[in-house]
């Protein structure tokens, strides 16, 4: 719900994997999508990093392809889902 919530209009999740990170360091998320423009990956980046959910987000790609009605921008993007306490604070 958090992620939907996040997205801009007119960008969609392809892939959604989640993962442990090395050496204990949590648990990461590896996504996948595609929007309309590339000014809609820079706000979905941003709004990651206001959340309380996700930090450290690297956009590892971002690529212009075209589409049946034009032109598509795929990205694919990593972050840390940060751990909450038993109280719901995240540390």
């Amino acid at each position: 719900a958090e992620l939907s919530r996040l997205m801009p209009s007119g960008m969609w999740l392809i892939s959604f994997k989640s993962y442990p990170k090395a050496s204990g360091q949590g648990r990461g998320v590896l996504l996948s999508g595609e929007a309309e423009s590339p000014q809609q990956i820079a706000r979905f980046l941003e709004e990651m990093e206001r959340s309380v959910f996700f930090e450290r987000q690297i956009l590892s790609q971002s690529e212009k392809k075209p589409s049946g009605t034009g032109v598509v921008y795929t990205f694919t993007l990593d972050s840390v889902v940060r751990i909450r306490s038993s109280r719901g604070e995240a540390s």
